[in-house]
């Protein structure tokens, strides 16, 4: 569903060589970022052609996004649009 968290949970690699075992990598888990939407490629049966393929905002790319906001910008943008009530 769009908004939820998209999340990586990564068990260990195992490699078999000539009877031994080796693990390569941890146990990992970790946000990847915020599901946004799922690509369908025909609208009229979407469950039949649908890859199950998502698109996320990854969460480096939202801390960005986030660390960049400028306040005092975003008032005098956003109140330039406003009109009061009592003007209208």
């Amino acid at each position: 569903m769009s908004g939820s968290p998209a999340l990586v949970f990564r068990d260990p690699t195992y490699e078999f060589k000539k009877e031994k075992t080796f693990t390569i990598g941890g146990k990992e888990n970790w946000v990847l970022g915020i599901f946004s939407k799922m690509r369908v490629i025909n609208t009229e049966k979407p469950d039949e052609t649908s890859m199950e393929l998502g698109y996320i905002w990854k969460g480096n790319l939202i801390l960005e996004i986030i660390d960049s906001f400028d306040e005092e910008k975003y008032e005098k943008n956003i109140t330039s649009f406003i009109t009061p009530l009592s003007l209208r």
